[in-house]
């Protein structure tokens, strides 16, 4: 069994479906045992998926709502002033490289910040589902918002065609999203358990590694309890991965370059995806702007230079949806350098911002 290493009697999630806040850790041998099983299984599956929480970022100095106990082995201490200037932790480089290695195939983000594609984690093959910090057409989702229709659309897909999903330090306190990760754990279910039918393709199931328990301990094919920078610093040494150490920059051609903040890309005037237009992507100060997604769509403003990491400013009316200020309040929104990279090579399906004459 799994040792405690801080007790708290406090829920993890109030208000939601949630254990105690107390936190355990594997003992080494067990834990070493896991990660051998966690690379075979990964090694087996062909569609791999991830879902990560709050726990995977903890590290970077961005705290999280679940971490209860006051001896907490979760968090770190030097707590960020600005978290938008946060850097990837070992675990976003371990997963970005399972990707370039050809075993990650998908990734699904229900934080905001923005640290897989840091991590050079590629911007198209990532699903933020409940917004990001930047992408101007994908803002925070409010607990009563709505999800955006075409990334809950590619939540469903994956989570049909996923053979096998690792849940990484999230509470599955019953999110809509958490589907991915039970219905990706049933159909393999048939396997072990009696109870439940067999299907063709059960694939390897569903893999929790948190510090905290689940409701969905009991579903899972492999529970691995313990630091996410500890269990994939195993993993990575087991499967045989090359870490970057580098936080990703964007290495743009010069083909592809107008001018300062000036791209050449492969869409049409409305932002999408085009294999005959190409046009001119304006991100230079003061260049005007409208928002082509979410619930700011059609929302115009303009670029106002970028902040220390480099990354685009824009100033829009809020997109707060369900606020008083929604469309009225002009705020900042964050543009990250590396949609430059997936947009010249036309890697996504649509621009997230567009400019306006």
């Amino acid at each position: 069994a799994p040792r405690l290493i801080a007790f708290s009697d406090e829920d993890a999630r109030p208000g939601y479906n949630t254990k105690k806040a107390h936190e355990y850790e594997d003992e080494p041998a067990v834990l070493k045992a896991k990660v051998k099983e966690l690379a075979r299984m990964i090694t087996a599956s062909k569609n791999l998926c991830a879902y990560t929480g709050a726990g995977i970022s903890t590290s970077s100095g961005i705290g999280d709502y679940a971490s209860k106990a006051k001896k907490t082995v979760a968090l770190n201490r030097n707590r960020l002033r600005n978290p938008y200037l946060a850097e990837p932790t070992l675990s976003h480089k371990v997963m970005t490289s399972l990707y370039h290695n050809g075993n990650l195939k998908h990734w699904v983000q229900q934080n905001h910040d923005g640290l897989p594609q840091k991590a050079g984690y590629p911007q198209e093959g990532l699903n933020e589902i409940h917004g990001a910090w930047f992408d101007p057409s994908n803002p925070v989702v409010p607990m009563s918002g709505s999800l955006r229709g075409d990334l809950f659309a590619n939540l469903q897909e994956w989570t049909t065609k996923a053979d096998m999903c690792m849940a990484l330090g999230t509470s599955l306190c019953g999110m809509n999203a958490d589907q991915l990760v039970t219905k990706t754990a049933y159909r393999a279910m048939g396997k072990w358990n009696k109870k439940v039918k067999k299907v063709k393709n059960p694939g390897q199931g569903a893999v929790i590694v948190s510090l905290q328990q689940t409701q969905y301990d009991n579903i899972c094919t492999l529970r691995i309890y313990g630091k996410l920078d500890v269990v994939l610093s195993l993993l990575a040494k087991e499967i045989g991965l090359t870490i970057d150490t580098e936080t990703f920059q964007p290495k743009i051609p010069k083909e592809f370059r107008v001018r300062p903040d000036v791209f050449l890309v492969p869409y049409d005037k409305n932002g999408n995806y085009s294999k005959t237009e190409k046009t001119e992507w304006d991100l230079s100060d003061r260049a005007k702007i409208k928002v082509t997604d979410g619930p700011g769509k059609g929302y115009e403003g303009i670029i106002t230079g970028k902040n220390e990491d480099g990354h685009y400013i824009c100033r829009l009316p809020s997109q707060r949806e369900g606020s008083p200020s929604q469309g009225k309040v002009l705020t900042n929104y964050l543009l990250g350098t590396w949609w430059i990279d997936s947009a010249i090579h036309g890697r996504c399906d649509k621009l997230p911002i567009i400019n306006v004459e």
